[in-house]
C-alpha cells in the first residue's frame, strides 16, 4: 500500500492569506507500507518529494 506524508506542523501568519512553517526543512514523502498483525505498520520504502537542484520551494521559499 502507497501513501503520502504530511507536510509538517505549520502556524497561522499575521496575514490571512499566509501560514508559516514552523519545520521548512520537512521534506513529504511517498512511503510504501505494509499492515502487520494487530495495530502494526511497517515502512517498506521512502521516496522523499524535493524540488530540483538549484530551484526554490514555492511552498516554503527555501533554495534547494
Amino acid at each position: 500500500m502507497w501513501t503520502v506524508t504530511d507536510r509538517g506542523p505549520n502556524a497561522d501568519a499575521p496575514s490571512d492569506t499566509d501560514e508559516i512553517f514552523l519545520k521548512p526543512d520537512r521534506t513529504p514523502q511517498i512511503v510504501r507500507i505494509r499492515l502487520a498483525r494487530g495495530d502494526g505498520v511497517e515502512v517498506v520504502r521512502r521516496i522523499p518529494l524535493r524540488v530540483p537542484h538549484g530551484q526554490t520551494d514555492p511552498v516554503t521559499g527555501r533554495a534547494c
